[in-house]
């Protein structure tokens, strides 16, 4: 595969600096019983940092229940693992108008309740304009397999977030292989996110076709998985500088990880 263009170049050395910053959370602590995560991506392309505030009793004012307003998460990035008791709480998503970044100083844009469940991560998606965002909110359960790491495997889901291709099919197949040795991983529709698949831990490829098409549109450079960790792999538009009208962004939902990768057209 060609390595001479500038979107292999740029992007390709963004993928093992952001990886660095992962290794030591990888895995997670799903052992906690009584805990689970909350985790907000921010894919809304003229947001300003999301600011997530999880809140156990909203109409009251003392101080012996639980309220956090977490790091704003800025576009394209993800706000980490946030780890709290199982509770419903109200969630509110803000975004902050003034030099203040008290709760109530900042703009909200979202507000619902909220139920977490041990050793499950809630992953909120922001997405579309911040004047009229959606949101999408997904049960992930938190996955601490020993047989993972001895068998050498991680975890993948997709996500198909792409305003503008309402469905594309995700090919995947190792390093050393052609799309005609490829394994069609996802028929991802906007919004649906796919089932948790196992592989073995290597490097591989990304494809992506029109839906129900053979004819190969983009694909990636090869990315290395030697972790057993869990991603999402996140299909998203691309709103920067690149050719590529698309960008993957690789999320490890309860590690402080996220790895952009462009996808590159094939000529």
């Amino acid at each position: 595969m060609p390595n001479n263009s500038p979107l292999y170049s740029l992007k390709s050395l963004a993928i093992p600096a952001l990886m660095i910053t992962g290794l030591s959370a990888c895995g997670g602590d799903s052992d906690s019983s009584g805990e689970g995560y909350v985790t907000l991506y921010n894919a809304s392309p003229n947001a300003p940092a999301i600011f997530l505030t999880i809140d156990e009793d909203l109409d009251d004012d003392g101080t012996d229940y639980f309220e956090q307003t977490y790091n704003g998460v800025s576009f394209g990035q993800i706000g980490g693992d946030k780890l709290v008791e199982t509770n419903t709480y109200t969630m509110e998503l803000a975004w902050q108008s003034d030099d203040s970044i008290a709760r109530d100083d900042l703009t909200k844009v979202y507000e619902s309740a909220l139920t977490v469940s041990s050793d499950e991560i809630k992953f909120v998606v922001l997405t579309q304009d911040i004047t009229d965002p959606k949101i999408l909110i997904f049960d992930i359960p938190v996955i601490d397999d020993e047989d993972d790491t001895d068998d050498d495997l991680f975890n993948m889901r997709v996500l198909n977030i792409h305003q503008t291709v309402s469905t594309v099919d995700v090919y995947l197949s190792k390093s050393d292989e052609t799309f005609n040795e490829a394994t069609l991983i996802s028929q991802a529709a906007y919004g649906q996110l796919s089932e948790n698949v196992r592989y073995d831990q290597d490097d591989y490829i990304f494809y992506i076709t029109a839906n129900g098409s053979s004819d190969v549109l983009y694909t990636s450079d090869e990315i290395n998985y030697s972790f057993a960790s869990q991603y999402v792999m996140v299909v998203r538009d691309n709103t920067g500088v690149w050719a590529s009208p698309f960008i993957i962004d690789r999320i490890i939902p309860i590690a402080l990880n996220i790895c952009p990768l462009v996808l590159v057209k094939i000529n």
